[in-house]
């Protein structure tokens, strides 16, 4: 294999003449070494008498595997007159596969990240210039995954690898791939290529170690800012000059979502820690209008969550989000870094800032610091501003160092996680790139370590770190990794708490906003309930009786039937039958959100596919999606919450042709007046029915919802459902309620009649324009200027509840269940107040 040619020499852990401190890679303590001490180096070289092993081991920055290193140190103890020669090369810079660090470390350096992160020392001064670049540069980055390589990209179209640990030749590599100026580079994930892109119109993955482009993604834009993915490495964004952001996808090479607004081009763009939002920075100086300067984006919907979230008409160059805490940073051209919240709506902090540091049109950067406690940020006078997180005070301001006297401005920042090292770009000097280091307590102490383990940003050993690790975990630490950036349900206020919220009493509230049964079960439930016998038994984990009051109801066997605990227990165990953890769903939005929640909750991935403007699917787009992306199943819902459309028969027969299990969500059927299609499970494989109890008989508080599977796919439920999940309660009321199908018949006849009348009188409302429902609900969107959250509020206040959505989907809908007619008398009279 070609390898990266030509790149170190000698280096030293102690200062040189000028004062600069030069790092060293260090090699590996004796006890690794003594495993290897019988190895013939012999079998790694050919013969060569112009060069010896010593010479090859003393190259610092040189790629090396374990075994060679073993060789090598093995070898350093031979005497100087029996050194074997080696062939006459030049010094190379091996596989990127080969790691220098330690396994275990490697793995405490990716994995450990907060106990790092206590440890961090803030940079004092600037000891590394990078200059090779022949015209400005214009980003730079750590690698993700080697301590000492960096990355840049310049306007001579190359991206450029240094390696920072040598000390003559810190050039690894030049990629020239791009045929324009390059004009951002980031690193992949796992630290193998990277991704680059520029004024050729291209964004590019380039293998480092291969030194050539294994894909060239063509757009119609100058491409300014390229992100991968934060939790789908296949993902990456793009934004470019014409103010468009594209999702890619990698091993498709094409858009998966497109984010398109009238903006000015992108500067800068970034994923929430959640990795469901993307913030973009766009270039305001010529419209003036500040309302896009910086808009949250709903990553999977291409739809922006708020716009004027910043209210001045300044450009912000740089986009940062906070490693943990609710708040991003933009770097603002009126000389400050505002402070924003990553939760809706995503407002400016006021009353905090950072300043002190100037920009004057420069596209200057800041950052985060890894644990997040200071805010690094470049300036136009020449220094780096470091400024405390939470107090927003100025701790230390450090100077760049020049050569022959040129002026340096530190402008774009990235943080090198292995160490405390900062990558920096000279603004009056931008092909030069500053790396910046942090003083260690004790410089003797610094450069023991540096010798003893490969790549620590501390000064202590890996035995004390390793018993530091365990004295500083919190019980988080125990929690899965994407259970961490989970956002929690958001389900209806209690009844109780809605009451006492309200100040009013339970019967004197109109409930209309989660579309519950207001007729209630049939009286024989309560009889039942009172009745039953043996509560302190455990419940029949088959639910037997029950299965077989619902296969006389639905006319299908009962080994077809499963019950749970509300339909939503159903929902969560299929997916924990049918999803490994990285696989993928199609969801239909706008609808039920419980699928989207526990997808994320098994560690899948949500393809969405949005539902037409009259809320029918999206059929083709769904048939596309299933072909490229190999989801494995699809949730629909029929008639749909919150909109109360249906799927016709055609269409469900369509989507069942598609190698694809469907989940068909019937919770509202009974008001469709269409038939259920429980039995079609018996045909049709890939065909799962859910059903419940909650509308239908009025027993949403007792939670009963049941399924209909195949016969190939039910018996692998049965073996990963709780044995208990059915409560006695539950199941002695959800017979009862079947007993009387002719209450249940006669409260569905009332509450369609219902429905159809309140759908007339709201058409009459002159800010409401009513959607026709097959459900229990009805959908209106809110017209003539009304407010629908204010609506909401303001109905609230006058004891009518009715359902308001946060989504921008549904912004500017809300969504009234049926209730009985004095319910609907209530609404009326209070809608009246508005016109």
């Amino acid at each position: 294999m070609d390898l990266l040619c030509k790149v170190y020499g000698g280096t030293s852990d102690e200062e040189d003449d000028n004062g600069e401190i030069q790092l060293r890679r260090p090699i590996l303590p004796p006890a690794k070494r003594a495993k290897f001490e019988n190895f013939n180096p012999l079998q790694l070289y050919k013969s060569n008498p112009s060069t010896n092993l010593q010479a090859q081991g003393s190259l610092p920055g040189r790629y090396i595997s374990k075994r060679e290193r073993a060789a090598m140190a093995s070898a350093a103890r031979v005497p100087e007159s029996n050194t074997p020669p080696l062939p006459n090369t030049s010094p190379v810079l091996g596989s990127i596969l080969d790691s220098v660090l330690p396994h275990n470390i490697l793995s405490a350096l990716r994995d450990q990240t907060k106990v790092y992160g206590n440890l961090i020392h803030t940079p004092e001064r600037l000891s590394v210039v990078l200059d090779g670049h022949k015209r400005s540069a214009n980003a730079v980055q750590w690698s993700t995954s080697h301590a000492h390589l960096l990355a840049s990209a310049g306007m001579d179209q190359t991206v450029c690898i240094w390696n920072v640990w040598s000390r003559d030749q810190k050039k690894a590599r030049i990629l020239n791939c791009h045929h324009a100026a390059v004009k951002d580079v980031k690193w992949s994930p796992y630290g193998l290529s990277v991704l680059s892109c520029g004024y050729d119109c291209t964004s590019r993955l380039i293998d480092v170690e291969k030194g050539i482009e294994t894909q060239v993604f063509n757009e119609d834009q100058v491409v300014g800012v390229v992100k991968f993915h934060p939790d789908n490495y296949n993902l990456f964004l793009s934004g470019g000059t014409k103010g468009h952001l594209k999702l890619w996808d990698i091993r498709s090479g094409k858009v998966v979502h497109q984010y398109v607004r009238n903006l000015g081009p992108i500067l800068d763009a970034e994923f929430t820690v959640d990795a469901k939002r993307i913030i973009s920075s766009s270039d305001v100086s010529k419209s003036n209008i500040s309302e896009n300067s910086i808009i949250v984006w709903d990553g999977s919907r291409e739809i922006p969550l708020s716009n004027q979230v910043y209210g001045e008409a300044y450009t912000c160059p740089s986009i940062r989000c906070h490693p943990s805490d609710p708040k991003f940073i933009a770097q603002s051209n009126g000389n400050y870094i505002a402070i924003f919240s990553t939760k809706p709506p995503f407002g400016l902090d006021k009353y905090r800032r950072y300043e002190g540091h100037s920009v004057s049109g420069f596209p200057v950067k800041c950052n985060f610091s890894l644990d997040g406690e200071k805010v690094i940020s470049g300036s136009s006078d020449g220094y780096i501003y470091v400024y405390d997180s939470k107090s927003c005070e100025l701790i230390r301001k450090i100077k760049s160092l020049g050569k022959q006297n040129l002026f340096l401005s530190a402008g774009k920042l990235n943080w090198n996680k292995k160490f405390q090292l900062m990558g920096v770009i000279e603004l009056c000097n931008t092909s030069c790139i500053c790396i910046g280091r942090a003083k260690p307590s004790c410089l003797i102490e610094a450069n023991q370590r540096w010798r003893r383990i490969t790549c620590m940003a501390s000064s202590v050993s890996v035995q004390d770190e390793n018993q530091q690790q365990k004295q500083c975990v919190s019980g988080d630490a125990f929690i899965r990794q994407h259970l961490r950036k989970l956002s929690p349900y958001q389900p209806i206020l209690p009844f109780e708490v809605l009451s006492t919220r309200l100040g009013r009493k339970p019967e004197d509230i109109v409930k209309l906003d989660a579309n519950e049964n207001p007729y209630g079960p049939p009286p024989e439930v309560n009889e039942a309930l009172g009745a039953m016998k043996f509560p302190y038994i455990y419940p029949d984990p088959e639910s037997r009786t029950l299965r077989a009051a619902l296969a006389e109801d639905s006319g299908l066997e009962a080994e077809y039937i499963l019950a749970g605990c509300g339909a939503d227990e159903l929902i969560d165990l299929i997916m924990r039958c049918v999803l490994d953890p990285g696989d993928k769903i199609v969801d239909c939005p706008p609808t039920f959100t419980m699928y989207e929640f526990d997808a994320a909750v098994n560690g899948a991935h949500v393809i969405k596919v949005p539902r037409n403007p009259d809320f029918s699917l999206d059929v083709e787009r769904i048939a596309e999606v299933i072909e490229h992306e190999k989801p494995k199943c699809i949730f629909l819902t029929s008639p749909n919450n919150p909109d109360g459309s249906i799927i016709d028969d055609e269409t469900l027969l369509k989507i069942l042709q598609l190698p694809i299990l469907v989940i068909l969500d019937e919770a509202y059927v009974e008001f469709s007046g269409m038939e259920s299609k429980m039995k079609w499970v018996k045909k049709h494989e890939n065909l799962i029915v859910l059903r419940t109890f909650s509308k239908r008989a009025g027993l949403a508080g007792l939670r009963v919802g049941y399924g209909a599977f195949p016969k190939s796919i039910i018996e692998f439920l049965w073996r990963a459902k709780q044995p208990y999940n059915v409560s006695v309660a539950a199941e002695v009321a959800a017979c009862a309620a079947l007993k009387n199908p002719i209450y249940l018949e006669n409260v569905k006849v009332a509450l369609v009649q219902e429905r159809e009348r309140l759908f007339d009188l709201l058409k009459e409302v002159p800010f409401l324009d009513p959607y026709p429902s097959y459900s229990n609900f009805i959908l209106c969107k809110v017209t003539s200027g009304m407010d629908a959250k204010k609506l909401k509020e303001d109905l609230a206040t006058m004891g009518v509840m009715i359902r308001h959505y946060n989504n921008k989907e549904l912004k500017g809908y809300v969504r009234v269940s049926v209730g009985k007619p004095e319910h609907t008398e209530a609404l009326m009279k209070c809608l009246k107040h508005f016109y």
